[in-house]
């Protein structure tokens, strides 16, 4: 599956309610299921520790 946008990077000291508004909507855009979300949030969690 193609993801209509690519999700960004959280950034220390941004908002993160922003970031999740944002987040949610290209979830919803690209129609992923909601068992899923939980799948996508660990991957992204996972490279938070990489930097």
């Amino acid at each position: 599956m193609s993801m209509a946008s690519s999700i960004e990077q959280y950034r220390k000291g941004a908002a993160f309610g922003d970031w999740a508004d944002r987040l949610e909507y290209t979830f919803k855009a690209n129609k992923v299921e909601d068992w899923n979300i939980r799948n996508k949030l660990f991957i992204l969690e996972s490279f938070s520790f990489v930097d």
